[in-house]
């Protein structure tokens, strides 16, 4: 039978519009009034069957052998007969119709349901229509009720539900915005307590957000959690995180962590954990603003200067790292001796990674494709990728430079989008008057995206 469904993540207006409400304990409402319910639970939960699968009729004898399979046939329907009754007698017979062999739902009446609500948004992705999925997930369908098939749909939809929060753990660490990130991360660790992969992500939020002593607090929750309720120590990726964090953040772990094998936990005297840097806190830290800032949509660039020999390069080296711990891109340039490289080289080298990571197909959603086009021609691997677009027209030297300075640019702030960026240039003295001018033009064009050169 056709029914009219209003599917739209808000609860639509109209005085006719029938609401109804599975996520948590099933509720009906019509022209701003709840509606009564029948007495009996299986009343209730035949009702919620009947207004989730309405896009048919059912016949009696399967759905008396959905709802009482232990019963022989005759008796199945007359249970059916029974329930149905009840139904009507809390609600009139406006909503459920039925004949000797079927039973279906009224046609015409305009049908709000906020599980249909919850699958559209989550269909979508964006930031936008995922938090609002989650607004109407009010807890697990259909809480209190134990049929088969609700058992099956509540399980269903609520790893829907943990996914959507892991997607919004992504999108919004992707936009740096890790206050709203940690709140995803939260209700992700209440919605399945033993997750450890949600406890971990709250403790790199928390030390993101410059509070390593409660992504501590959160690593102990977690191991006395695990050790309760399931007699075992936590994962040696959440180990490693724990000390990692304790390292950075100079506080101490209190929990004895000797029963942990030593062959789990990454230490920082192995040969590949590289030594921690010394003598370098105040310009790392300076760095690590500066950056904190770009990735929040402050980009700029910054010239780190010294002599030989003074720890520049391991200083880069730990930026990179508390980049990535950031969840942004580390892109590697470095600018030969003169007479070996090519005219922009440490620029081209970190922008030709960049295409590497990416592809074509990511970047030309965040900007036009004549940018891509105009940087070909310094990118091999762009220019085999580009092959099947016609070429650009030519134009006079300046003006050539000109579009390629704005490709670079473009190329950056697009990658931005998908995730902050980190440029590091090495070995700049070596650089030539090209590159120093592409960097002179980039450095106020960064101040519109996540990026740090």
């Amino acid at each position: 039978m056709d029914v009219q469904a209003v599917y739209s993540v808000g609860v639509p207006e109209g005085q006719d519009v029938l609401q109804v409400r599975f996520f948590g304990t099933l509720e009906l409402w019509r022209s701003s009034a709840a509606l009564p319910l029948p007495r009996f639970a299986v009343s209730q939960s035949l009702l919620a069957y009947l207004l989730l699968y309405n896009d048919r009729p059912h016949a009696r004898v399967k759905l008396a052998g959905t709802f009482w399979p232990e019963l022989p046939e005759a008796r199945a329907r007359a249970a059916l007969r029974r329930h149905l009754w009840d139904i009507r007698r809390a609600m009139g017979d406006w909503l459920i119709l039925s004949d000797r062999e079927k039973v279906w739902l009224a046609e015409d009446i305009p049908l709000w349901r906020d599980v249909t609500a919850f699958e559209d948004a989550l269909s979508e992705g964006t930031l936008h229509s995922l938090s609002s999925a989650l607004s109407l997930y009010r807890g697990r369908f259909l809480e209190g009720f134990y049929d088969d098939w609700a058992l099956l749909e509540s399980e269903r939809l609520h790893e829907a539900y943990l996914q959507a929060l892991h997607q919004l753990i992504a999108l919004t660490k992707n936009r740096g915005d890790y206050e709203a990130a940690l709140t995803y991360a939260r209700s992700l660790v209440s919605a399945d307590p033993l997750l450890e992969s949600a406890h971990r992500e709250i403790m790199h939020l928390c030390y993101l957000l410059g509070r390593p002593e409660a992504a501590l607090r959160q690593f102990e929750r977690c191991c006395e959690l695990l050790k309760r309720e399931l007699g075992v120590e936590p994962q040696a990726e959440t180990l490693a995180l724990a000390r990692e964090i304790s390292a950075r953040g100079g506080v101490d772990i209190h929990l004895d962590l000797t029963g942990a094998s030593a062959t789990e936990i990454p230490y920082a005297l192995e040969p590949n954990i590289p030594m921690p840097l010394i003598g370098r806190d105040e310009e790392r830290q300076r760095l690590v603003e500066l950056m904190q800032a770009a990735f929040q949509g402050q980009g700029g660039l910054v010239l780190l200067g010294g002599e030989a020999g003074v720890g520049k390069s391991r200083l880069l080296r730990a930026l990179a790292g508390d980049a990535e711990w950031y969840g942004a891109t580390v892109l590697w340039g470095r600018t030969p001796e003169p007479g070996l490289g090519t005219t922009y080289h440490a620029l081209r080298e970190a922008v030709t990674s960049l295409f590497d990571l990416y592809g074509v197909e990511p970047l030309m959603q965040h900007t036009n494709i004549i940018w891509l086009q105009a940087a070909a021609p310094l990118i091999p691997m762009l220019a085999e990728m580009l092959s099947d677009y016609p070429p650009l027209p030519p134009l006079g030297e300046e003006h050539a430079r000109t579009r390629l300075f704005e490709a670079f640019a473009h190329i950056i702030l697009a990658a931005s989008r998908i995730r902050p960026v980190l440029i590091l240039l090495e070995d700049l003295h070596w650089s030539d008057p090209a590159l120093q001018a592409v960097l002179r033009f980039l450095a106020p064009r960064l101040s519109e995206g996540r990026v740090l050169v």
